[in-house]
C-alpha cells in the first residue's frame, strides 16, 4: 500500500476556531480536539496559568518576515493528537517542520488546554517556481515518472547523459530543478571519479530503486528539497546527505551536472500506522536541507 511520510512535527495544540490567542483576556479551559483553527501572530504573547508566556511565533533558524500563521485541524491524528496543516498569507513563503506547543490545563499531556496558550516553532521556505514543479503534486507525479522513465537513457540527475555531443558547463546547485537518483546508475565526473548514485549506508536492510527531489526554494541559509522514494511502510529515512562534485573543487557552489550522489540511513518506525496517510502505495515524502555553505557535502538529519 502506498503511503506518504511527512516530516512536519505536530505536538500540542491550541484554541478555538478562527479566534486569535490575543483575543483571550481570561484563562479558559478548552478541548484541543474540538479546536478547528489556530491563528498565531507576530509580537503577540501566549496565555499561561504558570506565568510562562512566550511569543506565539517562534522561528527556529533566524528572524523572518512572517507576520501570521493559520493552522487548520485536519480531523486526523499524529501521536494521538490532532494533525494540523499550517500556512501563511504570503504565497511565496511556506512554513515547514512546524511544532505546536500548548499548556495543558492540569498536566503537560492533558488534552484540555489553556485557551490562548499555544505557540508554534517553525522553519520557512522562500519558494521558487521550478519548471517541473507542476509534475510533483500527487496528481501529476505518476505522469511525470512515466515521462521521465521513457527518456531515462538520456538523463542523469536531470541532465543529458550523452555529454560528448554537448558542452559540459557548471551549474549552481540552487538553480537545479530536479535531482533523480537511481539504483545501479553512476554519477558524472570531470575528474573520472564516478560513484553509484544511490549509496547504501552500512546496516541498511532496504534500499529504494529511485529517489526524486525537487527544489522547493531557499530558507535564507539552505536549499530545501522535496524528495520522494518508494519505501516499505515500516521504514523511514533517518539521515540523508547529498554530495556533489564542485566544478573547481571542494567549496565551489557550482557543481558538475549529474555528479550528485545520495546516501541515507533508514530507521524502523515505532508506530508506522500513526505516521502514515494513505495516498500512493509505498510512497514516502520528506524535506531535505542542502546547505549552500562553501563545502562540497550537502547534508541533513531528519
Amino acid at each position: 500500500m502506498l503511503s506518504i511520510l511527512y516530516i512536519f512535527c505536530y505536538k500540542y495544540k491550541q484554541s478555538a476556531d478562527t479566534t486569535s490567542n490575543s483575543d483571550y483576556k481570561m484563562q479558559k479551559e478548552i478541548n484541543i480536539f474540538n479546536t478547528r483553527k489556530l491563528i498565531f501572530k507576530t509580537n503577540v504573547y501566549t496565555t499561561s496559568k504558570k506565568d510562562q508566556s512566550t511569543k506565539q511565533l517562534i522561528p527556529r533558524r533566524f528572524a523572518d518576515s512572517v507576520r501570521e500563521i493559520t493552522c487548520t485541524n485536519k480531523n486526523a491524528f499524529t501521536n494521538y493528537m490532532p494533525k494540523w496543516e499550517c500556512d501563511t498569507n504570503d504565497n511565496d513563503v511556506k512554513v515547514v517542520n512546524y511544532e505546536i506547543n500548548c499548556e495543558g490545563w492540569d498536566s503537560d499531556d492533558d488534552y484540555m488546554i489553556v485557551n490562548g496558550s499555544c505557540s508554534i516553532k517553525y522553519d520557512v521556505v522562500y519558494q521558487r517556481k521550478p519548471q517541473y514543479k507542476k509534475y510533483f503534486d500527487d496528481q501529476h507525479y505518476v505522469e511525470f515518472l512515466n515521462t521521465y522513465n521513457a527518456i531515462a537513457d538520456f538523463f542523469d540527475n536531470g541532465f543529458l547523459k550523452k555529454i560528448a555531443k554537448f558542452q559540459l558547463k557548471p551549474i549552481a546547485l540552487k538553480n537545479i530543478d530536479i535531482l533523480v537518483f537511481e539504483k545501479n546508475q553512476q554519477t558524472t565526473s570531470r575528474k573520472g571519479q564516478v560513484y553509484e548514485q544511490l549509496q547504501a549506508a552500512k546496516g541498511n536492510k532496504y534500499e529504494p530503486d529511485q529517489v526524486t527531489c525537487t527544489n522547493q526554494g531557499f530558507d535564507g541559509e539552505s536549499i530545501i528539497w522535496k524528495c520522494r522514494a518508494p519505501l516499505d511502510k515500516k521504514y523511514k529515512f533517518e539521515k540523508a546527505h547529498v554530495s556533489c562534485e564542485g566544478w573547481s573543487g571542494p567549496g565551489d557552489q557550482n557543481v558538475v551536472p549529474g555528479s550528485c550522489r545520495w546516501s541515507t540511513k533508514f530507521q524502523k518506525q515505532k508506530y508506522p500506522i500513526l505516521f502514515m496517510t494513505m495516498t500512493q502505495p509505498n510512497e514516502q515524502q520528506f524535506l531535505l536541507y542542502a546547505t549552500l555553505q562553501p563545502i562540497n557535502i550537502f547534508q541533513t538529519a531528519f
